[in-house]
């Protein structure tokens, strides 16, 4: 992908209810939230949601709304940011690293549609902790955000790996 300095980059996504966009921009806020003082365009990352499928080009016409996924700026970092970032990312009880679990396989010849399975810590919990396995996207879902074929599994090493295994074709031999 080669992206537009001065515009926007659409691409088509893996099924006819997918599209992503990168635009190059400063960093959108919500309206109720205060402007930075010193803010850099970056680019934004933002994907297109919609119940229908979509036509190229789209337009203000066009069925669903951008979503934003992520910003970014193209910049270097000072090495020793990165050590503060990783110690943050790794051990603060905020940090989504540290209390969020998160697999995601393209399922062939779906139209795009990914098998999940996905995990996240609850303050103050009680039961046994289960992680939600589900499918999205894809042919069947015809741009549908909900979740199908939903079941659980334990979070637990054995059952996890055992899950994995199965599942998802992981190999946990040495």
């Amino acid at each position: 992908i080669k992206l537009n300095p001065a515009g926007t980059t659409v691409i088509q996504g893996l099924n006819d209810y997918e599209a992503f966009r990168i635009v190059n921009q400063a960093l959108p806020l919500s309206p109720w939230m205060p402007q930075p003082v010193d803010s850099i365009p970056g680019y934004t990352f933002s994907q297109r949601i919609t119940d229908e499928p979509l036509t190229f080009p789209i337009t203000d016409d066009s069925p669903g709304f951008w979503s934003p996924l992520f910003h970014f700026i193209p910049v270097s970092v000072p090495s020793l940011d990165f050590v503060l970032y990783h110690h943050f990312s790794a051990t603060h009880d905020l940090a989504v690293f540290t209390a969020f679990f998160l697999v995601s396989q393209l399922i062939p010849g779906s139209g795009g549609a990914r098998r999940n399975i996905m995990y996240r810590d609850q303050p103050n919990h009680v039961g046994p902790r289960m992680a939600k396995v589900y499918t999205t996207g894809g042919r069947d879902g015809t741009g549908s955000s909900e979740r199908r074929d939903v079941e659980y599994v334990e979070m637990k090493i054995g059952p996890m790996k055992e899950y994995l295994e199965k599942h998802f074709d992981y190999d946990f031999t040495l």
